[in-house]
């Protein structure tokens, strides 16, 4: 199920770098959106650790950790959800998952589905993208520094 049974749902993004001055009305409002983003009966998810994503924010106490928010890693429920998810291998024609208890040598052991070999690899959102919807996910920008473009006088944001 991708799709939120509550909609909307919505990406915040913040560059740690650049916020307004600690006791600004800005920041207060910022802050005031952190405890609302992570009240008691939200849902927050992620892909790897909640808590090494938002540790700068925590750092500069925009907010209190641990959330009251229900955080779930999906990373780590993705390979149990894949492996009941797969349609049968048209490489080597095994059944992949089935309603009923099938013994491992049924199961595909090829590598053209399922490029980790243990259950407990950790997939990279690239290969949960390329593996699910045959898509790309460029990540090369995450990898720049960003607070440099974000300087007022070199950028139009």
């Amino acid at each position: 199920h991708s799709i939120p049974q509550h909609l909307p749902s919505f990406i915040a993004l913040f560059e740690i770098n650049h916020l307004p001055p600690s006791d600004s009305s800005l920041m207060g409002k910022i802050k005031l959106l952190f405890s609302l983003l992570f009240r008691l009966g939200n849902i927050i998810f992620s892909w790897g650790s909640m808590f090494d994503e938002l540790k700068s924010a925590i750092q500069m106490n925009l907010f209190t950790w641990p959330v009251s928010a229900l955080c779930i890693n999906l990373q780590d429920e993705f390979p149990g959800w894949y492996r009941r998810a797969l349609p049968p291998c048209e490489a080597c024609g095994s059944i992949q998952s089935s309603n009923k208890a099938i013994s491992s040598k049924s199961r595909c052991i090829c590598t053209s589905n399922f490029p980790y070999v243990k259950s407990t690899d950790k997939w990279s959102l690239q290969n949960a993208i390329r593996y699910t919807i045959n898509g790309f996910l460029d990540k090369s920008a995450t990898k720049k520094n960003w607070s440099i473009m974000l300087d007022p006088n070199y950028s139009p944001l």
